[in-house]
């Protein structure tokens, strides 16, 4: 079943670019909703999508494992979260349910790479 798309992004605000997002270290297993780890009012205003991170850290100190969830008016079932584990897993959903969406002002709208605590990166 695919979602409706008449309206999506027509009545939603511009997205904020990366470069006005702050992105803090987080700590190993956290989760949340919206900026700076997933983008809010997409594709409509009011739907906020969520986040969470993995334990796992690269050397560089971000998140190995990271996920985003589908804001709540996207999901199908209510009870099991639209979970997606990797960009491409996003970018087949955005084309396949929003094949007009502007995909890259999606991914600009929020920050991918989670920075992991200082003492997080030790692992």
């Amino acid at each position: 079943m695919k979602t409706d798309v008449s309206k999506a992004g027509h009545d939603c605000r511009p997205l904020k670019r990366k470069s006005e997002v702050l992105a803090s270290p987080v700590p190993l297993g956290a989760s949340g909703k919206g900026l700076s780890y997933a983008p809010v009012d997409w594709p409509n205003v009011g739907d906020i999508w969520g986040w969470r991170v993995g334990t796992r850290v690269r050397a560089v100190g971000f998140y190995n494992d990271r996920f985003l969830y589908a804001p709540q008016r996207l999901q199908k079932k209510p009870t099991r979260k639209l979970l997606f584990q990797s960009k491409l897993s996003i970018l087949r959903y955005l084309k396949s349910q929003f094949p007009e969406a502007d995909i890259e002002a999606f991914f600009a709208s929020f920050t991918w790479d989670v920075p992991a605590e200082a003492h997080s990166t030790k692992l």
